[in-house]
Formats: C-alpha cells, sequence, structure tokens
C-alpha cells in the first residue's frame, strides 16, 4: 500500500514538472512573439516615418527647384524687356533728333574804300572796310558765328580774305568788321570785298 503511494506520488511529481515545463515552453514562446511582433512594428513604423521624410524632402525639393526655375524665368523676361524697352527708347529718340541751324540773320553789308596816301595821281596806300550785322535770334542756343570777308578788284582774283569769330548769346546782336589795308599798285585798283557765312551754330532738335 505504501509502495502505491510512492508511485503516485512519483507520477504526479513527473506530471507536475512536465507541465512546468509545458508552460514555460508556452510563455517563452509567447514573450519572444509578443517581443517579435513589438519589432516588427517598430521597424514597420520606423520604415514608413523615413518614407514620409524622404517623400517630404523629395517634395521640397521639387518645390525647390520649380521656384528657382520660375524666378530665374521671370528675371530673364524682366532683364530682357527693360533692354528691350531701352533700345527702342533710345532708337526713337535717335531718329526723332536732328541738329538744324538756329535762327540768325545777316544784314546791313557795308563796304567802304579810302586811299589814304598818293603819289601824284596815283593812290600809293589804301584801306579798305567791310562790314556786316549778325544777330543770333534763338532764344535759347548760344553759339559760334564765322563770316569770311574776301577783298578783290575782281571776285575771281582775291587779293586777301580774312576770317572773323564771334560768339553770341540768345538774340544777341554784334557786327562783324574787317578792314584791309593795300599798297603800290594795288592800292590804285578800285578794289571792294563782300562777306560769306562760314560758320552757323546748330542745336539739337527733337519731336515728339
Amino acid at each position: 500500500m505504501r509502495k502505491s503511494y510512492v508511485i503516485v506520488g512519483l507520477v504526479l511529481i513527473i506530471l507536475a514538472g512536465l507541465l512546468y515545463i509545458s508552460l514555460k515552453l508556452n510563455l517563452d514562446e509567447s514573450i519572444q512573439k509578443v517581443f517579435s511582433s513589438k519589432n516588427d512594428g517598430q521597424d514597420s513604423l520606423s520604415n514608413s516615418n523615413s518614407g514620409n521624410e524622404n517623400s517630404e524632402d523629395g517634395s521640397q525639393n521639387s518645390g525647390s527647384g520649380s521656384g528657382g526655375g520660375g524666378g530665374s524665368s521671370s528675371s530673364g523676361s524682366s532683364s530682357g524687356g527693360e533692354s528691350s524697352g531701352s533700345t527702342a527708347s533710345d532708337s526713337s529718340s535717335s531718329s526723332n533728333c536732328q541738329e538744324t541751324l538756329i535762327s540768325y540773320s545777316l544784314t546791313n553789308p557795308s563796304k567802304f574804300s579810302n586811299c589814304t596816301e598818293y603819289q601824284g595821281p596815283t593812290c600809293a596806300k589804301k584801306t579798305v572796310d567791310c562790314a556786316l550785322t549778325v544777330q543770333n535770334l534763338d532764344r535759347d542756343a548760344t553759339g559760334l558765328f564765322e563770316i569770311r570777308f574776301n577783298f578783290f578788284e575782281t571776285e575771281s582774283n582775291i587779293l586777301d580774305s580774312a576770317l572773323v569769330s564771334q560768339t553770341l548769346s540768345p538774340r544777341e546782336i554784334e557786327t562783324f568788321r574787317k578792314s584791309m589795308e593795300f599798297q603800290g599798285e594795288n592800292a590804285d585798283k578800285n578794289l571792294t570785298c563782300n562777306s560769306i557765312k562760314e560758320t552757323i551754330p546748330t542745336k539739337l532738335v527733337c519731336t515728339t
């Protein structure tokens, strides 16, 4: 009888040991599954976040590149427009402006000859005076006027000439004058003179 109890006790101990081992194995397997599932979830979340970051970076890079291109295009268009407008304006201004003579008048030409020394009936020294009144009629421009006086017996045989220059202010009037003295055989000739305009001031006139 006592031996039966011992056997039953051993069987119970063995069963308890087997049950313990089975429970421990199941528990370890469950724990491993839990940790494995947790790690998989973290890896999935990490991969998802990484993908989102890459997607956001790509979107930002794409947006930045597009904006830069647009800015460049806009800048180029603006620059081209300004250059074209400036060129057109300069061309238009140049085509509508031209150099023209200012308003002026040449009046009261005069000539006078006088024999200042005789040798008998022959004139040995003669003075010829030539003059012309010049007026700057422009209201704004100041300029240089030049008048050439020619002295001769005949226009085809000019004995002497002189250039008289003077700057006239707006509306200013002045008499340009030149005297020449002749001696010898030229003094006894019937000398005279004339005046020719050499230089008349100009100004830039633009029309709109």
